[in-house]
């Protein structure tokens, strides 16, 4: 009741809304890597080697820096059929089995990893720093996430129509 009377006398305001994000433009997509890990498939926030670390720095802000900044740690394109989805009857029985490019990382050792899955750079492995952020992944279900789905290993640079997540 008395913050109403605040607002009303205009000495409370509330913040100002956020201005809306613009629309996406007609015929552009976001670029999002399915990525194999602990053998599993999730879907990347956007390119998995740009993939950022979700742990607090001493300044308490989010860590800069990528899940990998050194060439062993990265993952390898490979060449998958796209797995079955658990949805009888929808559109995704067609794509089954069709081959589907995927960062694989399962060729890294065991806790590289599970530090890729928690969303953590080489720095803040074994710190006990917080995290500023949710983890990304998302488990990857080809009829939800059929437009990601692409049969060869995407360029590094950006393809036409393609926007930053």
């Amino acid at each position: 009741m008395s913050s109403r009377r605040l607002i009303e006398a205009g000495q409370f305001t509330t913040r100002p809304a956020a201005p809306p994000a613009a629309p996406p433009v007609a015929g552009t997509t976001c670029r999002r890597d399915v990525v194999s890990l602990l053998h599993l498939l999730y879907l990347a926030p956007g390119r998995a080697a740009d993939t950022q670390c979700v742990a607090m720095t001493v300044r308490r802000q989010r860590c800069p820096y990528p899940l990998s900044h050194q060439a062993w740690d990265l993952g390898q394109w490979a060449i998958i059929p796209v797995p079955p989805a658990h949805r009888r009857g929808h559109l995704t029985e067609h794509l089954t089995g069709t081959p589907m490019a995927v960062y694989d990382l399962t060729h890294l050792p065991y806790p590289a990893q599970l530090r890729w899955r928690t969303q953590r750079c080489p720095l803040h492995t074994s710190s006990s720093a917080g995290d500023v952020a949710l983890t990304a992944w998302e488990p990857f279900d080809a009829f939800v996430h059929h437009q990601h789905i692409t049969p060869a290993p995407p360029h590094d640079r950006p393809a036409a129509g393609e926007r930053p997540c």
